[in-house]
């Protein structure tokens, strides 16, 4: 589980998520990994503005 804040103008954006690949390295997991249960949320009304069940598959 991975948790970022940033204000995103309209366009293009790129917003970071960091993980510790070792945890999962040692509990015999590897790529690809997939981004799952992504929600987008306006942090100053605390509302929910995007919701996707399946995101991104990474590192086929």
């Amino acid at each position: 589980m991975a948790h970022s804040a940033a204000w995103i103008e309209a366009g293009p954006a790129t917003l970071v998520l960091a993980f510790d690949r070792e945890p999962l390295r040692e509990a015999g997991f590897g790529a690809p990994y997939e981004i799952r249960d992504l929600r987008l949320m306006d942090q100053g009304r605390m509302g929910l503005l995007h919701q996707q069940a399946r995101g991104v598959m990474i590192g086929r």
